[in-house]
């Protein structure tokens, strides 16, 4: 299960276009647009820690990388329902 401060921080900055702006600079510092969030680079979640910490989460780099390793990408029921069925949320990858 994913962990709900993690993903409460990612709704949170994603409904900020500043924010959201700032998380795709830190990405894209560390890494080629388009690599997945499961392969990115350890820095990118030692520099998101002062992002999160700005909106009010107590989140360490270990705890954003585990949010996105690679056991934890697997689809929930919802979100195969959406992609089975073509509905739900759009979700944007940088």
């Amino acid at each position: 299960m994913r962990d709900n401060k993690f993903m409460e921080f990612y709704n949170t900055i994603t409904a900020d276009k500043e924010l959201e702006e700032e998380f795709k600079n830190i990405y894209l510092r560390h890494n080629k647009k388009g690599t997945p969030m499961n392969k990115v680079s350890r820095e990118t979640f030692e520099d998101l820690v002062p992002l999160c910490s700005r909106c009010g989460f107590d989140i360490t780099a270990e705890e954003a990388a585990e949010f996105f390793s690679v056991d934890e990408m697997e689809l929930s029921e919802n979100e195969l329902d959406s992609v089975a069925g073509g509905k739900g949320d759009v979700y944007v990858y940088y």
